[in-house]
């Protein structure tokens, strides 16, 4: 989480002191946290969604321990079928074999029926395309307007999917009953 911060404070000019770190990892840690344990409710709603049309829900996280204690007590935990965490099979996105963990855990589901959704961060999204799957979908509701990517950055992650969603709650309509 820090790293992002970093890159933004380079890209602005900013030079935090060392000291500040510290600080500022606790403050980002708190707020994971709180969104993982406070899912948002449309997010909620898609997921539940799919899960009564039948989809089978996977989930790879480049994430460290903190993040995973905070998921155990998230509302969207027991909405999915198998989850992949970075700091447990010491694999991150975006290599292939972090998405490939979920084989065996999906219960056997092939990535080349799989569609993967995400902000593109990590460069997932080429990660996903390289490790298989048959559809990879730009999320873009957060990171096409914060701040810490900039605008050909996204159009670049735009073109290098198969399609993009500005909300998560598109995704019900784009996926076949």
């Amino acid at each position: 989480m820090t790293d992002r911060v970093r890159r933004y404070c380079s890209s602005r000019g900013i030079s935090p002191p060392d000291s500040a770190w510290p600080v500022v990892t606790d403050i980002l840690g708190r707020h994971a946290d709180l969104a993982i344990r406070n899912p948002r409710k449309s997010v909620l709603e898609t997921l539940r969604i799919l899960k009564e049309r039948g989809f089978v829900l996977g989930l790879v996280s480049n994430c460290d321990e903190r993040e995973v204690w905070a998921w155990s007590g998230s509302e969207i935990a027991p909405l999915f079928d198998a989850t992949v965490f970075s700091c447990d099979v010491g694999f991150a996105k975006p290599s292939a074999e972090a998405y490939r963990a979920l084989i065996p855990r999906w219960g056997g589901i092939l990535l080349s029926k799989a569609i993967f959704v995400g902000d593109g961060s990590n460069n997932e999204l080429a990660g996903a395309r390289a490790a298989g799957f048959s559809q990879v979908i730009f999320d873009s509701e957060f990171v096409a307007y914060n701040g810490l990517r900039t605008a050909e950055a996204n159009e670049r992650l735009r073109k290098d999917a198969d399609g993009t969603i500005g909300r998560l709650s598109e995704l019900a309509s784009l996926l076949p009953s």
